[in-house]
């Protein structure tokens, strides 16, 4: 597990195996977009909702492989999903953009999912 963390936030996840530190947002943002092969957002504050909101852009606008996971893990999340079901509602968005994530309850069902798309079991 590679960790791209902020000096402001530098505790990264403890099955961290190699930890990049960054000074400022969007080149901290930029790196982790590149290093991913999926992208779990557990809850978090407006910096998660920035990074899903970049993955899901970037997948949405073909920039980034539909396939690739993008986890979102918890009842925090739901709030998300009403704002993008509101602004597709509007014409803001189209409607099949949450198409592009996979919305769990559980750190252990975002683990199936990663298990099925990387190995084909869960």
């Amino acid at each position: 597990v590679h960790c791209v963390v902020s000096k402001h936030f530098p505790v990264p996840h403890k099955f961290a195996t190699t930890v990049e530190t960054y000074e400022c947002l969007f080149p901290r943002e930029i790196r982790m977009i590149e290093l991913g092969d999926a992208y779990v957002a557990l809850p978090g504050g407006i910096g998660t909702a920035l990074e899903v909101l970049s993955v899901l852009n970037l997948k949405a606008l073909g920039e980034m492989p539909a396939e690739k996971p993008l986890i979102l893990v918890g009842w925090e999340h739901e709030a998300f999903r009403q704002l993008v079901n509101e602004l597709a509602r509007n014409g803001l968005t189209p409607d099949d953009t949450l198409s592009h994530a996979t919305f769990v309850p559980s750190v252990e069902l975002a683990m199936r999912e990663l298990n099925w798309y990387f190995w084909g079991t869960d």
